[in-house]
């Protein structure tokens, strides 16, 4: 069974000394492009992109929020549906992931057959 480490692990508690920790874990973070306007989301990309386990982010790029979508930020979204995923710029890839664009996040037979083939990757 998956251990939930939601309320053990935080981008802010997340150090060094219990880095070790998460190495023999599969972890899974799922966040939406609204969150990731806030500095918390960069700051947890920041230490992901550090982490040896196994690990994978979904970013649920809906195009909604509270306010109106704004910024270069949501413009770079646009740009990788836009080329999905594959354009020269990648905000993602800079970091040092790997990025998988999936056109029809929002079918959950596709979705689930790209989770299943992702999940078996080292990285």
């Amino acid at each position: 069974m998956a251990k939930d480490f939601s309320a053990e692990i935080s981008p802010t508690s997340v150090t060094e000394d219990n880095f070790s920790a998460l190495e023999d874990e599969k972890i899974v973070a799922v966040i939406g492009d609204a969150a990731m306007g806030g500095g918390q989301a960069y700051e947890g990309l920041n230490i992901a992109a550090t982490l040896k386990g196994q690990y994978l982010i979904v970013l649920n790029d809906n195009e909604m929020s509270v306010f109106n979508n704004q910024g270069k930020l949501y413009d770079h979204f646009t740009y990788l549906r836009q080329t999905h995923g594959v354009g020269e710029k990648n905000i993602f890839k800079a970091l040092g992931f790997d990025y998988k664009y999936v056109e029809e996040g929002n079918n959950l037979q596709v979705l689930i057959d790209e989770l299943n083939r992702v999940k078996s990757c080292n990285k």
